[in-house]
């Protein structure tokens, strides 16, 4: 982040005392050489005078140093949210305007601040002059983004000003602060995500309004962190029983973002708790969730199913261009979008009814139906994937594609259903052969194929399918024997935990059970045949891993 050197800024969150807020004062240059070679000194001048490490010592001259250099001019922010009293604070504060002639700046939200009534009272007799900031977005924006390294992020945040512009607005809170902080983060997540993801334009856009509009609710305090892990539960979104949750609110104002972690959304549930609640990027890992998302298909940032969601905000002629374009997208297209065709269809039967030509809905729905169907048989409709995912979010009498949802009318259901069936039976079909190279995986690398077996960061997974009933137990067994005979117990026994786990009351799978008892004799006979070293190995590793349970057990 490039600074003024004229200028020192300095954000009080968080801060409890008088050293945190030196160090708040002095963050970046706590990491120079200067300093690092002072505790050096420290530490050399300690063991020569035999006296221990005086490290810590050396810090605080070369901290006191480093105050005695400030510039002139020093902003102070987040007031609201340090820990220290007003008079802690004002004290600290005042210190460098009495005695050391500094020009300070406060910034600070008052009706935010837990002790407000005493905060506005030392203000007024301590602050010289207190201007009201209003949010002017169109000079904040450009400020926010001159500061930023240069770098992928800051060029698509800087050539997408609309697209910030109504997140913010959408968010309804006009605090400019919460946007910056948000900007600055998702600025880094940019800068390690590949070119090619950025070509799926609608997606990135999806993306980008995610983020900001969760990190912005992160800030405020609407939601909090450990909320993030309930982005994918309906019944968050619509109880059954009392009021919803904030998400259902964030979700209704922020039309566009993939605030519900359904099926074909952009940013799943566990890789919106590492980037938003942990903060960490792992620029392979972000990459592989993402793409693993399978939102991710190279598209412009209008697509046609984004126009006709959005038909009645459109030019006349605009519209009956994209009316034509349906059509031939739902009749004549076989390369398509399980989410788009559904929400082209729909929007193309509401615009029907709307117009009271309720006779050529019901047309449209039986053909869009039989059109469904004719390219199942031609295996055109995508699997869903795991058996789960349809690239699309159809729960609780809700549809939901691209961050827009809706509730489907007697015309759209059937559409829903036949989609949902026809994908299921392509999946179906293509298990075999999903078990073959699921084999295959676990005989190149079963830790990294192990990871299909637990809930990742792209959502569903074999976690919730069974599909090991179908993979031949010998090819397994050889694979967990050999792990074991080269000493990696610990590796091995770990993915066959895995396994096991996915077992419950609620997933009987007396198939995948059946299996387990096979895979358990194979592993039996190979030690028998190898010796009774190995039996023993054998007998130790499944009575500590083991956990795939036998048929008709709990």
């Amino acid at each position: 982040m490039k600074t003024d050197p004229t200028v020192r800024y300095a954000t009080l969150n968080g801060v409890a005392d008088a050293a945190g807020f030196r160090r708040a004062l002095l963050k970046g240059e706590l990491g120079s050489g200067v300093l690092e070679n002072g505790a050096w000194l420290g530490d050399t001048f300690g063991k020569l005078a035999k006296v221990g490490n005086i490290g810590t010592l050396a810090r605080d001259i070369v901290e006191e140093r480093l105050m005695e250099a400030l510039p002139e001019t020093l902003i102070f922010d987040d007031l609201e949210r340090t820990a220290m009293t007003p008079e802690l604070v004002f004290g600290l504060i005042n210190d460098f305007v009495e005695h050391e002639g500094k020009r300070v700046i406060l910034l600070v939200n008052s009706e935010k601040h837990p002790w407000k009534d005493k905060f506005l009272e030392k203000k007024e007799k301590l602050i010289g002059r207190t201007l009201r900031v209003e949010a002017d977005m169109d000079a904040a924006l450009p400020a926010f983004i001159k500061l930023m390294d240069e770098g992928r992020g800051k060029q698509y945040l800087k050539d997408h000003p609309d697209l910030i512009r109504e997140v913010f607005e959408q968010a309804g809170h006009n605090n400019l602060r919460l946007l910056r902080n948000a900007l600055r983060e998702y600025a880094l997540v940019l800068d390690r995500i590949e070119d090619a993801l950025f070509e799926a334009q609608e997606p990135m856009a999806r993306f980008t309004r995610t983020y900001l509009a969760l990190a912005m609710a992160l800030g405020k305090g609407e939601i909090a962190e450990e909320d993030l892990g309930r982005r994918a539960d309906w019944k968050v979104f619509s109880p059954s029983e009392g009021e919803p949750h904030t998400f259902k609110t964030i979700m209704d104002r922020h039309q566009g973002a993939d605030i519900m972690a359904g099926s074909g959304g952009t940013l799943s549930v566990a890789l919106g708790q590492t980037l938003l609640g942990r903060g960490f990027v792992n620029e392979a890992l972000l990459n592989l969730e993402l793409r693993a998302t399978g939102a991710f298909r190279k598209q412009e940032d209008n697509p046609l199913w984004l126009r006709m969601v959005k038909w009645r905000e459109q030019p006349t002629e605009q519209l009956k261009d994209d009316i034509e374009a349906a059509k031939s997208y739902l009749f004549e297209k076989a390369d398509i979008g399980t989410g788009p065709f559904l929400h082209i269809a729909d929007n193309l039967m509401q615009i029907h009814v709307a117009a009271g030509q309720e006779d050529l809905a019901t047309d449209l729905s039986e053909k869009c139906v039989a059109r469904i169907h004719a390219l199942g048989e031609k295996d055109y409709i995508p699997k869903a994937r795991f058996g789960m995912e349809f690239g699309w979010s159809g729960e609780l009498r809700r549809f939901s594609f691209g961050g827009y949802a809706s509730e489907p009318s007697p015309h759209f259901m059937p559409l829903i259903v036949a989609m949902r069936e026809q994908q299921l039976s392509r999946y179906e079909r293509e298990l075999q052969e999903e078990a073959e190279d699921l084999t295959l995986k676990i005989e190149e690398d079963f830790e990294h194929a192990g990871w299909k077996f637990v809930r990742n960061m792209a959502g569903p997974s074999f976690y919730d399918s069974p599909v090991l009933h179908l993979c031949d137990p010998k090819r397994i067994a050889i694979v967990v024997f050999d792990a074991i005979s080269a000493g990696k117990q610990d590796e091995i026994g770990g993915f066959v935990t895995r396994l096991g786990e996915r077992h419950s009351a609620d997933n009987t799978w007396d198939d995948e059970r059946k299996w387990a008892m096979s895979l358990r004799a194979e592993l039996e006979n190979l030690a028998r045949s190898a010796g009774f070293v190995e039996q023993a190995q054998l007998a130790a590793f499944l009575e500590f891993y083991w956990k795939l349970t036998p048929p008709d057990t709990d």
